[in-house]
């Protein structure tokens, strides 16, 4: 945190335009070929490629750098990919992420004290502070002489981190990520419930890892790391005028998604007879019924409508246990 060290800890924009400009000729051609960038890119959209994917570092919120192991290993083998991640594996944020059972894919921007972005205790480590020492989490502004807010570096750290927690969120399942995405936006399009709350349930069941509690946080937390790990526009926690709802998801535009999530605890046997399948049916459609009361006399659209084409308020309930698969609903 030395404000007298700030600029050598990576390269700056300008030490990046003094010294490597002549290698971007023979990169830009390289991707060009390979068909990573547009046919029509040229240098200044190459440079705002790498910035966008490698610069970003602060630890004042004024200077920024770019990542000098990624730049060179990009400019090395000229393809912009997640150098920095390939160097070590990152499975200690996992084991963390396993004990603190909680999701932490898109947290909001933490505000933090500079003591407590330096301190490290082993007997007692906080999630945060660990984000910003490995360098997941960067200074984004200084808010007073002690206090900051904190944000993902760059494009390289983001597309990692979620991609490597996507296949931690997703268990041992052998998921077609392209696919799973595609049957999300299906079923958006065309407003088929039957067709998503499916393909939340799958995310549900796949996630072999964690052990979900009877905590209505966590369900909707889980879907919301996935869509946003699948590159979908997902929001969480956002306030109207009377209360908060759980997930915001926009499809560009032209139409905006509000989910309310709702979770009632019945725990089925093992078998399920007709008469618990039965129970189920009943708790989950009483479940809808409760989280579209909820969300009906809140007004969504005057909210998001100027903005988006159309608003749908999406109801989501949870009932039951589920267990490696089997049981709820």
């Amino acid at each position: 945190m030395d404000p007298t060290r700030n600029p050598i800890r990576g390269f700056t924009l300008e030490e990046f335009r003094g010294y490597f400009l002549e290698y971007l000729p023979d990169i830009l051609e390289y991707n060009k070929s390979e068909g990573f960038t547009p046919p029509e890119a040229d240098l200044d959209y190459l440079i705002g490629e790498i910035i966008g994917y490698y610069d970003g570092y602060s630890w004042d919120g004024e200077t920024r750098v770019l990542n000098p192991y990624s730049l060179i290993q990009a400019l090395a083998t000229k393809e912009l990919n997640a150098h920095w991640f390939s160097s070590g594996a990152m499975s200690f944020l996992i084991d963390f992420k396993k004990k603190e059972d909680r999701l932490i894919l898109s947290p909001p921007p933490p505000q933090m004290s500079e003591t407590s972005l330096e301190a490290v205790d082993l007997k007692n480590l906080k999630l945060t502070p660990l984000l910003f020492q490995t360098g997941y989490l960067t200074i984004d502004q200084r808010l007073s002489a002690d206090s900051y807010l904190l944000r993902r570096p760059n494009q390289e750290v983001s597309q990692a981190l979620e991609q490597n927690l996507l296949d931690y969120l997703l268990g041992q399942a052998e998921v077609n990520v392209t696919l799973l995405r595609e049957r999300i936006v299906r079923a958006l399009e065309i407003y088929d419930s039957t067709s998503l709350a499916a393909s939340f349930r799958d995310i549900l069941w796949w996630n072999s890892h964690s052990e979900l509690k009877a905590s209505e946080e966590l369900y909707p937390g889980l879907i919301f790391s996935v869509l946003k790990a699948l590159r979908f526009s997902v929001a969480t926690q956002s306030v109207t005028v009377e209360e908060v709802f759980d997930i915001l998801l926009t499809l560009g535009q032209r139409v905006a998604f509000v989910f309310e999530f709702k979770r009632s605890a019945l725990t089925p046997t093992l078998g399920q007879s007709q008469e618990v399948a039965k129970k189920i049916k009943e708790k989950r459609q009483e479940t809808i019924i409760e989280a579209k009361n909820q969300i009906q006399f809140r007004d969504y659209d005057a909210k998001y409508g100027a903005e988006y084409g159309v608003v749908k308020k999406v109801a989501v309930a949870f009932v039951g246990k589920t267990q490696r698969g089997r049981g709820g609903d």
